[in-house]
């Protein structure tokens, strides 16, 4: 039932819960680095079998995948998602996510100035723009989950990720982090 779309999405979730075992809810919450599930030559199903076997929540920092290619890494993440649906016991898909704060950090991805240099232009039209294009780029190579934006106030500048902030004004970090989001968020 968990599978029937037709269904009310509340039965799907219950259905699905009722038949997980303890380790394949542990595994939901579980992560792995994509390397650890690559080989030499793609996907390493050996490896895949050895860590993921009662599935697995998401690969992350999928940037780090490490190919030559947009279409290689939309094709690695087509094997992993086909992986988890047809392999493992109840086809729970995978989140395959990154940090893509400036953009969508591997082969052929677009590079935007820092958070901090974002907030500086005080446009949130040309942030929402910007993270449009991270999106799009991002869901093109099968990232379903981005960590960013980064909504805190930086409040001491010895913080390593003060450049990953829109600052510390909580009006502009507010702004400018709805319309980041709103940008993601497009389709």
């Amino acid at each position: 039932m968990h599978r029937d779309k037709n269904q009310p999405i509340p039965q799907r979730v219950e259905d699905l819960l009722s038949k997980m075992t303890l380790d394949e809810k542990l595994a939901q919450i579980s992560s792995e680095l994509p390397m650890r599930l690559l080989g030499a030559d793609g996907l390493d199903y050996d490896k895949l079998n050895e860590y993921c076997s009662n599935g697995l929540g998401r690969v992350t920092q999928y940037s780090m995948v490490g190919l030559k290619s947009e279409y290689e890494i939309a094709k690695i993440s087509n094997e992993i998602q086909r992986y988890f649906v047809e392999k493992i016991r109840l086809g729970i898909p995978v989140i395959l996510q990154a940090e893509n704060l400036s953009g969508y950090p591997a082969a052929g991805g677009t590079m935007f100035p820092a958070m901090i240099n974002a907030a500086a232009t005080f446009n949130p039209e040309l942030v929402e723009e910007m993270s449009s294009v991270i999106s799009a780029e991002s869901r093109a190579v099968g990232i379903r989950q981005g960590l960013s934006p980064v909504i805190d106030i930086a409040r001491e500048p010895r913080w390593g990720r003060v450049y990953e902030t829109f600052g510390e004004d909580p009006y502009l970090v507010s702004q400018m982090g709805i319309s980041y989001v709103k940008g993601m968020q497009k389709k």
